[in-house]
């Protein structure tokens, strides 16, 4: 798993590829994007916690190179992600990356920088304009649903040069968001469910020691 692990604008259901019907085309900056993106802003913003399930699939010159199921739950700036032999857990102050198979947890401190803001999908939407440019690339159907596309890029450099929102037009939620890589990689993430406001117990997001016996704890701050 990539160091940034991108659960990147992780939102909503599952998709599959569109089919090409073009509205337009604009890949300029537009006053387009941004106003679609902060109606998602008031939506999403409103929620107090989401849990959700997604798939990630990469892929690199055409070639398949895995998929990978995870979960995240959000509150605020608090998050938990889990994916196959790693769980991130963070309070909005303390990132704890934990890696069960080598007994061992990374401690540092909570940053809002581009990275931590897409792994939590609900404050990259919140704030995307504080990290990134916004374009609005064209209104497609896919399978029987109207569905617009945003590309996102970064403002200060990084090992990606765009982020492509597929959002459902009627719904304005993303069906899914692709990362793409300057070396080529594309990181697609299919948002399978989700679930508004789920009952979160304290210290859900926070790493606890004494339930993990026998992990080397290795403080970064």
């Amino acid at each position: 798993m990539k160091k940034t692990l991108f659960a990147l604008c992780l939102l909503l259901c599952c998709g599959t590829a569109w089919t090409q019907q073009p509205k337009s085309a604009k890949p300029v900056i537009t006053d387009e994007s941004q106003a679609i993106l902060k109606k998602m802003q008031q939506q999403l913003t409103a929620l107090q916690s989401a849990k959700i399930s997604f798939t990630l699939q990469s892929a690199k010159e055409g070639k398949n190179l895995g998929s990978i199921q995870g979960k995240l739950w959000v509150q605020g700036k608090a998050y938990k992600l889990s994916v196959p032999k790693q769980t991130i857990y963070c309070d909005g102050r303390t990132v704890w990356n934990y890696l069960p198979e080598n007994r061992e947890v990374s401690v540092s401190p909570y940053e809002e920088s581009d990275e931590i803001l897409s792994i939590n999908p609900i404050q990259l939407i919140s704030t995307y304009d504080k990290f990134y440019r916004s374009a609005f690339i064209k209104e497609v159907a896919e399978k029987g649903v109207v569905v617009q596309v945003i590309d996102l890029y970064p403002k200060q450099g990084q090992s990606f040069f765009k982020i492509r929102l597929v959002i459902r037009k009627d719904k304005l939620l993303p069906l899914r968001a692709s990362v793409h890589e300057k070396d080529g990689t594309i990181d697609t993430y299919y948002f399978d469910q989700i679930v508004y406001n789920p009952s979160i117990s304290g210290g859900f997001f926070t790493f606890d020691p004494a339930k993990h016996p026998g992990v080397d704890i290795i403080d970064l701050r």
